[in-house]
């Protein structure tokens, strides 16, 4: 029965002029139903398609916007780590040529510490590292040149491995120098004190030697004798001061040595001083080195103002010039 209805159609007739045939159209009534369906169907598909579409370019842009604070913020990240690494470079090289300075410095005191020991008489020692140019940084040449490349990788890992193993040798010789310092250290200290009690300045300020140590011929008797001190002109009154430090022995007065000291300084060590004018120490006094114990004079057996000066290692006499060192006694 539907299918009837829907093949059911209607005319149209369309009149175009009176004198020309009629034009007749026949529409099935199915196509009445159909064409305004699709026409409300391609409807809905515009409007969809136009929504899709507009919702794909607001997606579109938000993306685009999205993306393009993505790209600027990486932008700014990159260069903000390029300023670091930049940086970092720098503060390694920096430290690369810190560890050259300090090698520099530790050879500067181990060049120190061979000329104390040169100069206290302490003998040469071994010494670690590398040893130094005899030429100054003040005398090296200013001029540089050269090739140049852009730093690599590899470059700044080898810089830091470099840097690491140098401060760690650094480290290693400053605790082999600090041992090294400190019994250089101990022995100038020992050595200052066996100077404290070695006779090595002038007994007087004079340097005149009127007779020397060893062979001469006696004033009085005019005959060979061995003379086992070192006769040192003075005026009369001129003050004698003390060799070393030690202690006093003797102080008295005979017809062959006149008014006399003797000073222990230890380690068998003792001087004597004779023919003086005045004593001005007593038996058992501590002396320093330098101080005045007495007054030049020519007591006893003497031809003259003068300071008859002896050196005894052990009991015996030795040349008292082999002890000395100072030109002042305050040295």
């Amino acid at each position: 029965m539907k299918y009837r209805v829907y093949m059911k159609h209607y005319t149209l007739m369309m009149i175009r002029d009176p004198k020309q045939s009629v034009l007749r159209v026949r529409i099935p009534v199915f196509l009445l139903l159909v064409v305004p369906l699709l026409f409300t169907a391609a409807c809905i598909l515009a409007y969809l398609f136009y929504f899709r579409s507009v919702s794909y370019d607001e997606t579109n842009k938000r993306l685009q916007s999205t993306l393009t604070g993505h790209i600027s913020d990486h932008l700014i990240e990159v260069s903000g780590k390029d300023q670091t690494i930049e940086r970092l470079q720098g503060e390694l090289l920096q430290l690369s040529e810190q560890a050259e300075q300090l090698d520099v410095r530790m050879e500067e005191l181990r060049q120190l510490e061979e000329e104390m020991k040169r100069l206290t008489g302490l003998g040469q020692l071994p010494v670690n590292g590398k040893a130094l140019s005899a030429q100054s940084p003040a005398e090296a040449a200013s001029g540089i040149g050269g090739r140049s490349r852009e730093v690599t990788e590899a470059d700044e890992e080898q810089l830091i491995t470099d840097t690491r193993a140098h401060y760690e040798t650094i480290y290693s010789e400053m605790e082999t120098l600090y041992g090294d310092l400190s019994k250089t250290k101990e022995s100038v200290l020992e050595q200052l004190r066996e100077l404290e009690f070695t006779p090595t300045i002038w007994p007087l300020d004079s340097r005149t030697i009127t007779s020397p140590f060893g062979m001469r011929r006696d004033p009085f008797s005019y005959s060979m004798v061995y003379h086992s001190g070192l006769d040192i002109g003075a005026s009369t009154g001129s003050p004698v001061y003390a060799a070393a430090s030690g202690k006093v022995t003797f102080t008295g007065s005979d017809s062959q040595h006149g008014n006399n000291i003797i000073i222990d300084h230890g380690n068998g060590l003792k001087t004597w001083y004779m023919h003086l004018s005045k004593i001005e120490t007593a038996k058992g006094d501590a002396v320093k080195k330098g101080q005045q114990i007495g007054k030049v004079g020519s007591t006893g057996r003497s031809t003259g103002p003068h300071l008859h000066y002896e050196v005894l290692k052990n009991g015996s006499s030795v040349d008292p010039k082999s002890y000395l060192k100072s030109a002042r006694k305050e040295e």
